[in-house]
């Protein structure tokens, strides 16, 4: 589970705090606004936020929140586990991940970035639109962790690439897709660009 988790390492981005200015709050959702990741987003009122070493988190489950903080999460069928990030869209671009399309930008990152990690296998990219955004996602599944698991992306901005990163059993993120890839769509980036690319 750690070879996996540090891919979010990768696009987590420092400090600062400023104002949300998310779109319209769906119904049975809440807002969270990362003081350190500089990421504000919209998740499921039955799920849990919090943070996990400055990236944001949200799971299905509250004891999941502590378990990961002390890097012993202890995932049971039914458990999820979000952690999302941002990235410059300059970053995929140079290793070479087409960043026009978010299939082609999941597959990418996938390809790029998990893939390389061992025996992973991943499967089809699926799209979902919540207000105008396009979110892709892509399974995959990690034969020697025992668990899958799923990429979630979507153009925050032109500059700036908002992504999940969600563990869990393939069963599980298969009925979840749609409400995490919804958590992912509602993410907004409130920092400051130009802050992004200096760290």
């Amino acid at each position: 589970m750690k070879r996996i988790l540090l891919v979010i390492v990768i696009g987590v981005v420092g400090a600062a705090s400023a104002t949300a200015q998310l779109g319209e709050l769906p119904s049975g959702y809440l807002s969270y606004q990362s003081a350190e990741a500089q990421i504000a987003f919209y998740y499921p009122q039955e799920w849990f936020a919090g943070e996990q070493d400055g990236s944001p988190v949200v799971v299905s489950r509250q004891a999941l929140t502590e378990q990961l903080n002390r890097d012993k999460p202890d995932l049971q069928p039914g458990d999820t586990v979000v952690m999302l990030g941002v990235l410059p869209t300059m970053f995929m671009a140079m290793m070479g991940i087409p960043v026009e399309d978010v299939s082609g930008l999941v597959n990418g990152m996938f390809e790029n970035m998990i893939a390389q990690s061992g025996e992973v296998r991943n499967g089809e990219v699926e799209t979902h639109s919540f207000g105008g955004r396009r979110v892709a996602s892509v399974l995959f599944d990690d034969a020697e962790e025992g668990f899958s698991g799923m990429i979630a992306v979507v153009h925050e901005q032109e500059e700036v690439i908002g992504f999940g990163m969600t563990l869990g059993f393939r069963e599980d993120l298969f009925r979840r897709r749609e409400r995490i890839s919804r958590i992912v769509s509602s993410m907004e980036f409130t920092g400051d660009f130009s802050q992004m690319l200096g760290q």
